[in-house]
């Protein structure tokens, strides 16, 4: 029989591999996803409240369709915490799980780790994005 923290393990690793193959494999989704979580590090750092509006100010170049629909996956992937704005509960806020602990959410150590591992792939996927988007654009 295998122990709890072992299955969990080995779930998080294939959900890991299975992300990270679709990030670099590129395309509109994982690159909004990653264009979100470069938003929310910024809003979170600042303690300001990350709204959808608020992620689009920081990323004017993403569409509210890939905004929305990166969310919906993000707080299913890599543990993204939506939560209701003081004052206008129609309206949610989003924390990553790496600040976690700010918005007053306890997570193991191993859901931290495989959160965090998530954020940190998509932003290297972005960078590297941005980097071969740029090569193309203006020219080795």
């Amino acid at each position: 029989m295998i122990p709890l923290f072992a299955k969990r393990h080995i779930m998080y690793s294939k959900e890991y591999r299975n992300m990270k193959a679709n990030y670099l494999a590129g395309g509109r989704k994982p690159v909004g996803q990653a264009m979100i979580i470069r938003a929310l590090r910024v809003l979170n750092a600042r303690q300001e409240p990350a709204t959808a509006g608020a992620i689009r100010r920081q990323e004017p170049s993403l569409s509210r369709s890939t905004l929305m629909a990166g969310l919906a996956s993000l707080v299913r992937t890599a543990g993204l915490i939506p939560m209701p704005l003081d004052g206008a509960p129609s309206i949610n806020t989003y924390t990553l799980a790496t600040y976690s602990h700010r918005a007053g959410v306890k997570l193991s150590d191993t859901d931290l780790r495989y959160y965090t591992r998530m954020e940190n792939t998509a932003l290297l996927m972005l960078s590297e994005h941005e980097k071969a988007k740029a090569v193309l654009t203006h020219g080795a």
